[in-house]
């Protein structure tokens, strides 16, 4: 038995918002009434709050996703400084025998142990030790450190810095949308609730099949156990013009006895094109914008429909 499945996602939660105004619209046209049109208008002025906040977080997140990246640039860059100038102090103080405790000015012991920072706080210390410890160095009448130099050392560690605050910034500002989101989602729920039950209510005297498929056209999945039978997957479709006839297809389903192909002038009212068990119709459309879909069908019910195809038939020239 096909299992309901609550929207898990806000992507999903926002589908069954977008699928419920568009399915109760077309509905509504055709004189089915399954959800009152007060909910109707509910969701109508929910939706846009929601979706505006979900967005926000994608945008948030590919924020932090890019500062995330020239922070570890700039921490990569301040680790490779740091480590060229130790290193290039140890070799003047071995290559010039110049007195071993000048290392430790840079936080180098005696016996020349070189250590690299493994996180990016250790980093930063070794930074401000470096360029402290030079100038301590200098004024104590040795050479100053060169290529690289403090000043060089110091550079890095005031980019490391910045990226480090603008990563931060960006986790503060995402967590603070995160938050107006967690709240916005849980009034989405109390609406998606309220529109199953609605569902559920104005189409308990159907058969559990003809349910489903007015269920699934509002946003919702179900979810079937392995190998349990199901309804066909929404095919693919596909057209060529060949004047003045275009050719609709879609490729055959091994689980399906027929396809159900119709056509639309608004997107939003559908009407029945053709029904039966060929998987190719050929028809002479009407001069204009035409939308289509199709969906297969076995003894389970209708599968989901396919994406809509949209095309316009010129006019004939004179």
């Amino acid at each position: 038995m096909p299992k309901f499945v609550f929207p898990r996602s806000d992507r999903a939660r926002i589908y069954v918002f977008d699928k419920t105004i568009s399915s109760s619209a077309s509905d509504l046209a055709k004189g089915d009434k399954y959800i009152p049109e007060e909910l109707v208008i509910i969701i109508t002025a929910f939706r846009p709050l929601f979706s505006t906040s979900y967005l926000k977080i994608m945008s948030l997140l590919e924020k932090r996703k890019q500062e995330t990246g020239e922070q570890s640039a700039a921490f990569s860059l301040l680790d490779v400084t740091c480590n060229d100038l130790l290193h290039g102090i140890k070799r003047r103080v071995y290559r010039e025998n110049l007195p071993k405790p000048i290392m430790g000015f840079y936080g180098i012991p005696l016996d020349g142990a070189i250590t690299r920072p493994t996180t990016q706080s250790d980093m930063l210390d070794l930074g401000r030790v470096i360029v402290a410890g030079d100038a301590e160095s200098v004024a104590a009448g040795n050479e100053a450190a060169a290529n690289p130099s403090a000043a060089n050392v110091q550079t890095a560690l005031a980019a490391a810095i910045a990226e480090n605050n603008e990563r931060d910034s960006a986790d503060r500002d995402l967590d603070k949308e995160q938050a107006v989101l967690a709240g916005l989602r849980e009034t989405a729920d109390g609406h998606i609730v309220d529109i199953i039950e609605e569902l559920r209510h104005s189409l308990r005297k159907m058969d559990e099949p003809s349910q489903r498929r007015i269920i699934r056209s509002y946003g919702f999945k179900f979810e079937y156990s392995p190998g349990e039978p199901q309804p066909p997957e929404a095919p693919v479709l596909t057209y060529v013009w060949e004047g003045p006839n275009i050719i609709l297809s879609c490729d055959p389903d091994d689980t399906a006895d027929a396809y159900e192909f119709v056509y639309s002038e608004d997107n939003v009212n559908w009407h029945a094109l053709y029904a039966g068990a060929e998987t190719t119709y050929t028809y002479a459309p009407p001069v204009g914008t035409r939308f289509y879909k199709v969906r297969a069908e076995n003894e389970l019910g209708y599968g989901e429909y396919s994406e809509v195809v949209e095309f316009t038939k010129p006019e004939v020239p004179q």
